[in-house]
């Protein structure tokens, strides 16, 4: 990761951008997502049958990673955005306007082959052709922690949350976690797409 520009990211279904001030917990980030995610699935059952079910689940893991949920708010549209990583990225854009130049070549980023190639098992239902999820967050100094969500099928259901690590929870933990992901072979789910220079925008968007 450059020191001076944000990196991206990707932990099972979600896009993450990490800023400098925030590169040293990125691991902690990364597979703390990575982690409620498979705890969702696994208590749940797949995040395209029901979105809302399962995104309390995985808050709730998030919680159990130590994370505190400092907000966490749901809104639902009756028609869905053509383009819903655009949609989630101008929406970070207005509560984040400091990355507004950073936020618009991930857009770009993650229509590459390569982004695609990760995220479809994440955010395409095999069975239903229709029903799409995609997570868009930022990582802030602190670390906090900012999660942007869209579900879409039949209408657009809208996830917003951020949250801050648990001081009281030990360093060992994070340890763990991360020894846990890599012996079961599900630290293969996390990539590193690179360096971000804002305004450079290669793929398409």
């Amino acid at each position: 990761m450059k020191n001076d520009v944000p990196s991206l990211y990707l932990a099972g279904g979600t896009a993450l951008l990490v800023t400098p001030a925030a590169a040293a917990s990125q691991d902690y980030v990364l597979d703390s997502v990575l982690y409620a995610q498979l705890v969702a699935d696994k208590h749940e059952g797949s995040r395209f049958d029901d979105y809302a079910r399962w995104y309390r689940a995985y808050r709730t893991a998030l919680e159990r990673c130590g994370w505190i949920v400092a907000t966490s708010t749901a809104d639902y549209q009756r028609e869905a955005p053509p383009s819903p990583v655009r949609s989630i990225a101008e929406r970070l854009k207005t509560l984040h306007p400091q990355l507004a130049d950073a936020l618009e070549p991930v857009v770009c980023r993650l229509a590459t082959c390569d982004a695609l190639q990760h995220l479809r098992p994440f955010t395409h239902a095999q069975v239903d052709s229709t029903a799409s999820v995609h997570e868009l967050g930022i990582v802030l100094a602190g670390p906090t922690l900012v999660l942007s969500s869209l579900a879409c099928g039949d209408g657009a259901d809208i996830r917003h949350t951020t949250a801050t690590p648990d001081e009281l929870v030990p360093l060992s933990y994070r340890f763990k976690l991360h020894r846990r992901l890599g012996e079961t072979g599900n630290a293969q789910s996390i990539t590193d797409l690179g360096a971000v220079e804002s305004g450079a925008c290669h793929g398409p968007a």
